[in-house]
């Protein structure tokens, strides 16, 4: 596959993140893999991003359609069957080597890919401007402070009009599920509700569930955390509520 810039890795981390490698670091580089052994529900969930696209693009003020980011991209899975359909180039980042090699594979020799970063979201720099930032089952593995830095550093590179997308699990209980093997919430604590107000112009929900005005307290403190400098983000946020069950 032919990318616009040189797979970038960047080394370090805490034992937070140690953890965390080692984990992945033992998983194949394969759709029921990354997935966690949930392939079976990779083409809902790519039907289900597909259609909050669309979406997306009848907005008054749409995103442009240059470039996006796929954060922890995997083998890229996303970039593959979404991304990659909607954008001119598509970037890619994951902490896993092997999985960005895998990446190069899968998705095949098409014009659409650009740079491949090896490199965890806390570590992770971006230099290109971005229409859409996509966060996918992924930020569950930053710590709270690394988190209100990735917004911060995502709000430096998005483009007019650009967008964060965020897509994570949802539970409708306030109990945390807690992977062993990794240390990290299986669900994401962060979007357990949505009842908080918060720059309501600039939310925009997923299909599959009413359109709301407001997103979740945990959304609400992180950006509340970064304080006026993330005021004029735009968020997508998706929530599902039990990753076992097919979207609709």
């Amino acid at each position: 596959m032919s990318s616009e810039g040189v797979e970038k890795e960047v080394v370090g981390g805490n034992e937070f993140y140690d953890k965390a490698k080692e984990y992945w670091s033992n998983i194949q580089p394969t759709v029921d893999g990354v997935l966690g052994g949930f392939g079976h529900i990779s083409q809902s969930d790519i039907t289900g991003s597909e259609q909050f696209l669309r979406d997306v693009f009848k907005l008054d003020r749409p995103p442009g359609r240059g470039r996006a980011l796929d954060c922890g991209a995997g083998i890229g899975r996303v970039t593959k069957h979404l991304l990659a359909n909607f954008f001119a180039k598509v970037d890619l980042v994951d902490q896993n080597k092997d999985f960005v090699n895998k990446a190069t594979e899968y998705v095949g020799e098409i014009p659409q890919i650009g740079n491949l970063y090896v490199a965890g979201l806390q570590e992770f720099q971006p230099t290109e401007k971005y229409d859409v930032i996509w966060c996918q089952w992924v930020l569950g593995h930053l710590t709270d402070d690394h988190l209100v830095e990735f917004f911060m550093k995502c709000q430096n590179c998005l483009a007019e009009r650009g967008m964060i997308v965020i897509k994570e699990n949802h539970t409708s209980s306030g109990e945390v599920d807690v992977d062993e093997e990794t240390g990290f919430p299986r669900v994401q604590r962060g979007l357990v509700g949505a009842r908080t107000p918060l720059y309501s112009k600039d939310i925009w929900r997923c299909p599959c569930s009413p359109v709301q005005e407001k997103t979740s307290s945990f959304l609400h403190s992180i950006l509340r955390t970064s304080g006026s400098f993330l005021e004029n983000v735009r968020f997508g946020v998706f929530e599902r509520r039990d990753i076992s069950q097919p979207l609709r």
